[in-house]
């Protein structure tokens, strides 16, 4: 699961309801679904939803963030029960069964939504940024 935020425990309830809905409309629905109709499904507020993810691209991400999780608890359940092939063999059979109809959500990610572009601090070499922090004037 993904980490829920410090607070209430009904808010971290209706975090959880959120994206486990969220989840399931993205399935059935495609990511097209609106945060409103998430939230009638849910059983909560439109106010909740966008309290806990302000943009619809904020819950795709962690709708997606939450299955990748899954998969990584599954990989090491199947790595401590069984032979390396045994193991890589039923996680893939695995994988491709909790993955089934989430196309819609790997869709969304693959596409391009204008997301932020990187700094251009962050697009240097770590050496080349150091370099820069170091010769500013006051700095030694």
């Amino acid at each position: 699961m993904t980490a829920a935020p410090a607070g209430r425990a009904d808010a971290r309830r209706n975090r959880e309801l959120v994206l486990r809905t969220a989840a399931r409309v993205f399935t059935e629905e495609g990511t097209g679904a609106s945060l409103g109709r998430i939230a009638r499904r849910a059983g909560v507020g439109a106010g909740t939803v966008y309290r806990h993810f302000p943009s619809k691209e904020i819950l795709i991400e962690a709708v997606l963030a939450e299955h990748v999780e899954e998969m990584v608890a599954a990989a090491g359940r199947w790595r401590a029960r069984a032979a390396p092939g045994d193991a890589l063999f039923g996680f893939l059979l695995e994988a491709i069964d909790r993955s089934a109809g989430r196309r819609p959500v790997c869709d969304a990610l693959s596409e391009d939504h204008g997301t932020p572009r990187r700094s251009r601090s962050a697009r240097r070499r770590p050496e080349e940024r150091s370099r820069t922090r170091c010769s500013t004037p006051g700095r030694r």
